[in-house]
């Protein structure tokens, strides 16, 4: 073999090795100060895509662990390229501070949505599945942040993708916003692991439409906000209260009745007390104040997601909000846009 052809050869085969030690995974699972491997490997393909199979192996090379063998894309363990998305791990940490690693590896989308995460923890020598969850974005809080949301179905919202790890306790993330309007931003970041989701604690790119508007952009550390941030232009437009942008509207009288659940035990979380007032309605039906909500909130499925919705206080702060639904009996206006609630105390 000529020389020329022979150190080709040699260099690619450096380079398609140097890029599978890249994909996989090195993460100490079992917290002994020795890295495993996270690997995935090639079990089927055909003209659809490429299917995986993960495995944990340890420093020696010897398998430890090997997921099933499958194509079913809403199989926890679904790892693939086809031509309907890509679902590959991204990264493994231990993202809630619960001193167990989990690896997140995005569900398959073939357009713009919400991108939604199989999260598997490893616990006793084997991942072991949790809730498929999104990582919601939550611009208005400060320092903004991030929120593990389970069945969120909505294909508009603010969310993160696409996380590449930079420690144990950090990542960069992608995060784009779409809302009913099709108004599409994007934007890079870095994120701090919380055990709710994250903190943004820095922009890379800030969030950005198409025509170049500028949602946030980072401030010097003399900053007088928390975080270190401070506001250029909401990312959601100035009417976004207007009816048009409405997917419900209603008026509930949050009641005595409404702190406690069916079992007579006190509520102390404001979502909770939002929701047990729907069933209350559908139950009893509402006071006279009370306006309903069309059915939106008629199912048990539909009043669970209550819990896992981002709340937006209109007119009030969020601490005020709280303690007002909490240890009051307030007027409520609310509505829902995007799957977020929007709350004004009417009284």
């Amino acid at each position: 073999m000529p020389l020329l052809r022979y150190c080709g050869s040699i260099i690619l085969f450096l380079t398609l090795f140097a890029q599978s030690i890249l994909a996989d995974i090195y993460v100490d699972l079992n917290r002994d100060g020795r890295a495993e491997r996270i690997a995935w490997r090639v079990f089927y393909e055909d003209s659809f895509g490429r299917y995986y199979r993960l495995e944990v192996r340890d420093g020696y090379g010897n398998l430890m662990w090997r997921a099933p063998a499958t194509k079913n894309v809403d199989s926890p363990y679904f790892v693939a390229e086809t031509d309907f998305g890509v679902a590959l791990p991204e990264l493994a940490a231990d993202i809630d501070g619960d001193g167990y690693i989990e690896l997140l590896i995005p569900e398959a989308q073939s357009d713009v949505s919400v991108t939604t995460y199989h999260r598997l923890r490893w616990v006793r020598g084997a991942f072991r599945p949790l809730a498929d969850a999104a990582l919601i974005y939550q611009s208005w809080r400060r320092p903004p942040k991030l929120y593990w949301q389970k069945g969120y179905a909505s294909a508009f919202g603010s969310w993160a993708s696409e996380l590449k790890p930079l420690d144990a306790y950090r990542a960069e993330a992608t995060i784009r916003s779409v809302n009913g309007k099709k108004d599409y931003r994007m934007g890079e970041a870095v994120i701090r692991w919380r055990s709710y989701g994250a903190d943004i604690i820095r922009w890379i790119t800030p969030l950005q439409g198409s025509d170049g508007t500028t949602a946030y952009y980072p401030q010097s550390a003399s900053s007088t906000l928390p975080g270190g941030w401070h506001t250029v232009q909401n990312d959601m437009p100035s009417s976004v209260y207007g009816e048009s942008y409405d997917t419900v509207r209603y008026i509930a009288r949050i009641s005595e009745r409404d702190h406690y659940n069916s079992r007579g035990v006190r509520l102390e979380n404001f979502s909770s007390i939002l929701r047990q007032d729907r069933a209350n309605y559908y139950r009893y039906g509402g006071d006279t104040e009370d306006e309903g909500d069309g059915g939106y909130f008629s199912t048990l499925k539909a009043r669970e997601n209550m819990e896992y919705m981002p709340v937006y206080p209109v007119g009030i702060s969020m601490r005020r909000l709280r303690d007002t639904i909490v240890y009051g009996t307030p007027l409520l206006e609310i509505r829902v846009k995007e799957d977020t609630m929007y709350i004004r105390v009417l009284r």
